[in-house]
């Protein structure tokens, strides 16, 4: 899918139409969060087992009833906080992300159905991104990934792009200081 270079005359790059589901909203929130917080959940759970070891077995229940009982509730409820965040619903319907040469973002949503009378089908209106709204810009796991606002996110996969330099350009124009 992705052709040699093209001339890009404007300084514009463009995407082709992708649709990404928000599967990847739930893997990168976990890999994120995972990583950084760890020992959050490790630290009571080890407390928990050793002090059931050493002193009384009925920790060791508690222990088990925390990692089999609780945190499954709990990873259940933030999987469903970002499934259903604006953010991961919007990657749900086939857009086109643009860059100009200042690093401001346009995302032209499409509908989901070619007939756009279906309620409940239309397409989120276009969204435009400041180059000054956009508060981090990494590459995680093939993806751009973008925060911008208060908790949204936007991620654009490289193989929405024609070319490998468009993918490494996207990125680089919101994150000039790794040139």
């Amino acid at each position: 899918m992705i052709k040699e270079a093209d001339s890009n005359t404007k300084g514009i790059i463009s995407t082709e139409e992708f649709r990404l589901g928000s599967t990847p909203h739930a893997r990168e929130a976990l890999a994120h969060w995972a990583g950084r917080f760890w020992f959050i959940v490790a630290a009571p759970i080890a407390a928990l087992a050793i002090y059931g070891i050493w002193f009384d077995w009925r920790y060791m229940v508690v222990t088990a009833c925390v990692i089999f009982i609780l945190f499954p509730t709990f990873a259940m409820v933030a999987f469903n906080m970002v499934l259903t965040s604006p953010s991961a619903i919007r990657s749900m319907f086939p857009q086109k992300v643009t860059i100009d040469p200042q690093g401001n973002i346009t995302v032209t949503y499409s509908p989901l159905t070619p007939d756009d009378k279906v309620p409940g089908k239309e397409a989120p209106a276009t969204l435009y991104i400041p180059r000054d709204a956009v508060t981090t810009c990494r590459y995680w796991n093939h993806y751009t990934v973008l925060k911008y606002g208060e908790k949204e996110t936007l991620m654009v996969p490289d193989k929405a792009f024609r070319t490998h330099t468009e993918a490494t350009e996207f990125y680089l124009r919101l994150n000039p200081e790794e040139e």
